[in-house]
């Protein structure tokens, strides 16, 4: 059986190029990734929100001890210094422990704790 190789393509934010921050004060951001196959020019896209430990406080009842940790309800990330490389380290990890991959739904199911799939609730493939 063929397997997917799944690689994160790009990572993106608006109003943050993803270069650590380190802050007191609440962080939120929405990213976007492009994952596919890392020798072929196709990607799915996906979505996660990172924040910060400040932002987890304010925002919920209770705060992991330790970051990197994901938090519900779901496709949230909290890191001390939020980057596009933490996020991309703390999804290769996910990708790995929960691989290998026989198609793009059974990835983005398998992942969808972590992230949220643009293709979510769309038969697939999609032009059949």
């Amino acid at each position: 059986m063929d397997t997917l190789h799944p690689a994160i393509k790009t990572i993106s934010a608006l109003d943050w190029t993803g270069d650590p921050l380190s802050s007191d004060q609440p962080l939120r951001f929405d990213c976007h990734l492009e994952i596919g196959e890392a020798d072929t020019a196709g990607a799915d896209f996906f979505n996660v929100t990172v924040v910060n430990r400040a932002w987890a406080r304010t925002n919920l009842e209770c705060t992991p001890d330790d970051a990197p940790a994901w938090l519900p309800p779901r496709a949230i990330l909290m890191l001390d210094a939020p980057s596009f490389q933490a996020l991309a380290d703390c999804l290769n990890a996910e990708i790995a422990t929960l691989g290998p991959f026989a198609t793009w739904p059974e990835f983005a199911n398998r992942l969808a704790p972590y992230l949220r799939w643009d293709l979510e609730g769309v038969l697939y493939p999609p032009f059949e």
